[in-house]
């Protein structure tokens, strides 16, 4: 909660400084827990698009009954999928 609470920023325009804002909600940009959450979360994201009751329809593009590729890149996420309105509807849902 110190991470969260103690968060100051303001604004220059024209080189005026406006007065500080306090920082309530998120992490800052440089905050060392950033990459860790990061990794929590988009684990959690692959488990569920290959879930097998969770995602009926998300199967690989190519390889029929394979789960959908995810891939992942620092901050990029790449979800590979046929191209059905069903698997369209459950990554949506799931997201």
């Amino acid at each position: 909660m110190d991470l969260l609470d103690t968060g100051k920023t303001l604004v220059l325009l024209n080189g005026v400084p406006s007065r500080w804002i306090n920082c309530r909600n998120g992490l800052r940009q440089v905050d060392p827990l950033s990459p860790y959450l990061f990794i929590i979360i988009v684990d959690v994201l692959r488990r569920l698009l290959q879930h097998p009751t969770l995602s009926t329809s998300l199967n690989h593009h190519l390889i029929p009954n394979a789960p959908c590729p995810v891939l992942q890149y620092a901050d990029d996420t790449l979800i590979f999928l046929q191209c059905s309105r069903d698997a369209i509807l459950q990554t949506k849902h799931i997201l």
